[in-house]
């Protein structure tokens, strides 16, 4: 049996535990990615979450109503993010393409977003996404929002909102 994720145990013990439990959510062996079971006792997040997590690209908007669902029902945020990883990492895990490390950078980005969706109010209609760049482009990137007065996040959507207009 493979261990459980301690992702839910750890949001519920304040921030500092936030940022290292989605990074050790998933653990590499020899074989590739082992992902955990859930915690045992709550069979209605497994069949919410697994329903609509049935690939490696989960359809959001059905990932967000089934979290809307399950929130409404009095299922607490750590449970949600320890299910729907449970729920996403096997299938992570059975691509046979992707090497190692993208598939861990996948589930943590996984759990990064169901994350972010129950804690950030501000973020219940969006779909937040994690790049990961390489820090000479941070780099430029930074000097492009400072030169254009905003935020990396402001000077990155802007750009991307102008080279799908063709900009």
């Amino acid at each position: 049996m493979m261990p459980s994720f301690p992702v839910g145990r750890a949001l519920r013990t304040g921030g500092g535990a936030l940022v290292l439990a989605v990074l050790l959510a998933t653990s590499a062996s020899a074989a590739g990615l082992e992902c955990g079971a859930p915690p045992a006792g709550h069979p209605a997040a497994d069949a919410a979450l697994t329903g609509v997590i049935t690939s490696a690209h989960p359809d959001p908007g059905a990932l967000r109503a089934a979290i809307a669902r399950l929130r409404r029902d009095g299922v607490s945020n750590g449970t949600i993010v320890d299910h729907a990883v449970a729920a996403y990492c096997p299938l992570v895990a059975a691509d046979g393409i992707l090497p190692l490390d993208r598939k861990r950078e996948a589930v943590r980005r996984f759990a990064a977003e169901v994350t972010a969706s129950l804690y950030d109010p501000g973020q219940d209609s969006a779909v937040i996404l994690a790049l990961p760049l390489a820090p000479s482009l941070v780099e430029r990137v930074d000097a492009a929002a400072a030169r254009a007065k905003t935020t990396r996040d402001g000077w990155i959507l802007g750009a991307i909102e102008a080279g799908l207009a063709g900009r």
